[in-house]
């Protein structure tokens, strides 16, 4: 075409075809200027509905970031547009990666494009690279409105075939879902992440495959990818990729305010401070009496001194409740979420993707909750939004607290006290443990007022009993002590007394009076409350803690539907990590009697058992060798094998960085997971007691945990935290190759079926199941829903193994539904003063 004049425009060169159409340089001959000719490639009526829509949007639009439309021909069948001497955004992201400045002034010109189509309701549907052109200058031309149209609309093709390119797609795309203008800010949030990180967050050998991704796994953080960049642009790609539209940026303004925020040189906004208003409730006697409560404890000169309680019950597996410093909130853990229960509100509500949250703890404006999840550090907005990642440490999260001048002090297993800017960064060492006074570790930090001083508890090397201690510069001042007891979350309170509670045989919350000037204790310890442990403390006095009741656990046998088929008779005291033998008669289980974590076996046939562990350590995660003869387990940091036969240990395994989660399998193996030397993560490494030392078998920068032998030995299936959620992947055994996910929607503990046809994992408290076929290679299933723990009380997410034949497992399930609240205590000391 050419040289060749068709009707006023003369053909210079070609400059590409897609699958609509070709695209042409030409001259237009009446007003002398250079345009793009976009021909028509096929007649068939639906392509030319859909390149008449083109036209229709296009021409709606006028905007500097929009490639301008001059004229519809359709005798001739094309467009003329404006021509843009200059590459496309594709070609430019191929060179490298742009700089932070760059790409987010090329993010912010897309974002007002797309903000004036959309305020002509019309939806692009293919942000991509390729579609976004550059002129000489740097000025950014959307192009290719071909997919556009009227966001009254819901289908571009027959059948209901979703449109656009693969990997820019959104979650409702793929899905052939209806979509609106939500899916051109997920489209341009994968180009700003392909722009800064030089690769796709969502990968793929195939379409499906990515497709996959985009549905189900979470991109890596930026941070972690390129070193420089600002927190705040994770914080910004987590919303603007929400897989939900309803939690994504609702319009492209908001999209815009936050890229212009984060642009280096932008002025900082100004800090809010947003006071919650107290809703007047009248439903009920609860919601009453929580209006009064709040009425009472906003009141900062109460007219009596009696002390006033308030009960929130929040159902079972809640963890770590902290009241918020202005005393009208708490946030605490359930089935791994993060939840804030309003005070003056009846119902909880949910912290949006804080899945595997725990231990959280609040900003002193009570505007944020920080919390850990594997081990990387978050903050979320209490009043709605995305978590912000702060920071990733090397080690198990101990607790942390936050000052008012934005320092986070967090404790680390075995390795000390890390301090880093609430604002974000690298952790650094605020406080080694110190082996001369018996320090092993520090967890449970809480500052005092004055900002400089830290309470923590230590453990002690020699007694294994607990201190809790002061930390101020090189000073260290004893608070309490306890050879054989575990004393945690010390706060403190306006009234000067330092607040904590027992878990191990001294139950309750405790107070001492404490000097913080001079960093000592006044007088003796006395009992607060008895049912109660993890204390928090608002800034106004007011105390809360946990309180509840975990009643005693049978070992169950189920059917695959989850239909008990036999309990044992007895029950006992905190029972987990249930191993089943090789023929399925003795089961082995952690128990705590007396005080102490010890091994049992539960012989299922006579309904009897035997305690198989009696050090003062805590013994752990029991897996049986193929004979049934022995066991490998967790024993205070190390790998031991004890004889079922003789209840004694046999060997203690040399497996440095923390051993866990071990697994005996076939061929004399056992796979468990260890510390990386520098802490930075979870691995998996091999050994053949008594014949092989400890090797690696997956080395990786994410946590991967729980490994599990396949009953022929070729494979490990096992957890990694890689996309922020936890999920089930498998590997070959020994090479290491393959990888293969399993879980869609966070997974763990997965156990193979004796066949090994079959793998089983939790979500959440449900039992999944996934069919597994190696004949050619490797290929699961979908993951099936096999039952919901909660119908029957069983507690999935302690542990469950499965029985010979693949038709029933074994279960803890706990005697009567476990109860926990939260108690809200105001003028908590007046009981006390006499």
């Amino acid at each position: 075409m050419t040289g060749q004049l068709i009707s006023h425009y003369r053909i210079l060169e070609k400059l590409g075809e897609g699958a609509m159409g070709a695209v042409y340089k030409a001259e237009d001959t009446k007003l002398h200027r250079t345009v793009a000719l976009k021909f028509l490639l096929k007649q068939e009526p639906e392509l030319r509905e859909r390149f008449l829509r083109e036209a229709q949007a296009a021409a709606a639009l006028h905007h500097p970031n929009i490639c301008t439309l001059f004229e519809i021909d359709e005798e001739h069948g094309f467009l003329a547009m404006e021509f843009v001497e200059g590459p496309t955004l594709k070609e430019k992201i191929a060179e490298r990666p742009l700089k932070l400045e760059e790409a987010l002034d090329l993010a912010i010109q897309i974002a007002q494009g797309l903000d004036a189509a959309h305020g002509k309701r019309i939806v692009h549907r293919d942000i991509k690279p390729g579609n976004i052109l550059l002129t000489l200058q740097g000025q950014v031309k959307i192009t290719d409105f071909g997919l556009a149209a009227l966001a009254d609309k819901t289908r571009l093709t027959k059948g209901g075939e979703s449109v656009g390119t693969p990997a820019y797609m959104s979650p409702e795309q793929v899905q052939s879902e209806e979509v609106d203008k939500r899916a051109d800010l997920w489209s341009l949030g994968v180009v700003l992440y392909e722009r800064l990180s030089g690769r796709l967050p969502f990968g793929g050998d195939t379409d499906p495959a990515v497709a996959y991704a985009i549905v189900h796994t979470q991109p890596e953080p930026l941070t972690a990818l390129r070193s420089g960049l600002p927190l705040t642009i994770d914080r910004l790609l987590v919303k603007a990729l929400a897989k939900d539209s309803g939690e994504r940026y609702q319009n492209a303004a908001d999209l815009l305010v936050d890229l212009r925020a984060i642009k280096p040189g932008a002025p900082a906004p100004a800090p809010r401070r947003r006071w919650p208003a107290l809703a007047a409730i009248a439903a009920g006697t609860a919601a009453i009496a929580a209006v009064a409560w709040m009425a009472a404890i906003r009141n900062p000169n109460p007219v009596d001194s009696q002390t006033r309680k308030f009960e929130l019950t929040l159902g079972a597996n809640v963890s770590y409740p902290a009241i918020s410093p202005d005393g009208t909130k708490v946030a605490y853990v359930s089935e791994r979420q993060l939840w804030v229960r309003e005070l003056s509100q009846l119902q909880p509500r949910a912290l949006r993707d804080t899945n595997g949250a725990h231990r959280p703890f609040w900003s002193p404006d009570s505007e944020w909750i920080g919390y850990a999840i594997g081990r990387s550090l978050w903050k979320t907005p209490v009043r709605g939004g995305s978590g912000v990642l702060i920071g990733r440490f090397g080690g198990d999260f101990f607790g942390a607290t936050w000052n008012a001048e934005g320092s986070i002090v967090l404790g680390i297993y075995q390795l000390g006290l890390f301090e880093v800017s609430a604002a974000g960064g690298e952790p650094k060492v605020f406080l080694k443990p110190d082996s001369r006074l018996g320090e092993f570790d520090f967890h449970d930090p809480h500052w005092l007022p004055d900002g400089k001083t830290l309470l923590c508890a230590t453990h002690d090397r020699e007694t294994t009993g607990y201190r809790l201690i002061a930390v101020r510069g090189e000073t260290r001042a004893v608070i309490s002590k306890s050879a054989d007891e575990r004393l945690t979350v010390p706060v403190y309170a306006p009234s000067g007394h330092v607040l904590f509670s027992f878990d191990r045989n001294r139950m309750g919350v405790w107070a001492v009076a404490f000097d913080m000037v001079n960093l000592r204790i006044l007088g003796n310890q006395f009992q607060v409350a008895a049912d109660g442990s993890t204390v928090s403390m608002a800034s106004d006095g007011t105390l809360a803690y946990w309180s509840g009741v975990n009643p005693p656990a049978h070992l169950s046998v189920v059917d695959r539907a989850g239909q008990i088929i036999q309990r044992t008779r007895m029950a006992y005291r905190e029972l987990s990590e249930p191993s089943v033998s090789a023929k399925g008669k003795r089961v082995a289980a952690k128990s705590r009697e007396d005080g102490n974590w010890d091994i049992w076996e539960y012989d299922l046939a006579q309904n009897t058992r035997k305690r198989l562990t009696f050090a003062a350590s805590v013994e752990a995660q029991p897996s049986w060798s193929p004979d049934g003869k022995r066991l490998v387990l967790r024993s205070s940091g190390r790998l031991a094998v004890i004889s079922s036969e003789e209840s004694k240990v046999l060997e203690v395994i040399n497996a440095d960085g923390s051993p866990s989660n071990p697994h005996w399998g076939v061929s004399n193996v056992v796979v468990y997971a260890r510390r990386a030397p520098d802490n930075s993560s979870y691995d998996i490494w091999h050994l053949k007691p008594g014949e092989s030392p400890p090797a690696p078998f997956v080395l990786g920068p994410a946590d991967e945990l729980s490994p599990v032998l396949s009953p022929d030995g070729k494979y490990v299936a096992y957890t990694s935290n890689e996309s922020r959620r936890t999920e089930v992947y498998v590997k070959l055994y020994p090479s290491g190759e393959g990888r293969w996910i399993i879980s869609a929607n966070g997974g763990g503990i997965p156990r193979w079926s004796p066949s090994g046809d079959e793998l089983f994992f939790i979500e959440s408290n449900v039992l999944m199941s996934v069919k597994i076929d190696t004949k050619e290679g490797f290929r699961s299933s979908p993951p099936e829903k096999l039952f919901d723990g909660a119908s029957q009380m069983f507690r999935l997410n302690d542990g469950y193994d499965v029985l010979p034949g693949g038709k029933s497992f074994v279960v803890v399930q706990d005697t009567a539904k476990a109860t926990s609240s939260v108690v809200v205590v105001q003028n908590w000391l007046a009981e006390f003063k006499k």
